[in-house]
């Protein structure tokens, strides 16, 4: 799956990049071929934030997540991703594929 990432008060890592390429590609069993997801990475002196947009059928959605370590931060994001898109799905009464 093709994520758009960016960083905000972050260096840039390809470590961090190629870890949430995998995350976008586990969250893309659950999403729609047109389906697409967007990732920041900001920090502020309180963390790290993950934020997540994702493009859904009829509905965007917009999810965040903060932690100590931008890793984790991600992860947590990709989980709730996960568990919003297949509501969303459900209550439009889609089969995934």
């Amino acid at each position: 799956m093709s994520v758009n990432v960016s960083f905000h008060n972050v260096d840039h890592s390809e470590a961090l990049v190629d870890f949430i390429k995998s995350k976008a590609d586990k969250l893309q069993k659950f999403l729609k071929p047109s389906e697409k997801v967007k990732c920041l990475i900001e920090h502020d002196s309180k963390g790290f934030k993950s934020r997540l947009n994702i493009s859904l059928i009829h509905k965007n959605i917009s999810l965040s997540s903060k932690a100590d370590d931008a890793f984790k931060a991600v992860n947590e994001v990709f989980a709730k991703a996960k568990r919003k898109a297949v509501q969303h799905h459900e209550q439009l009464g889609q089969k995934l594929h």
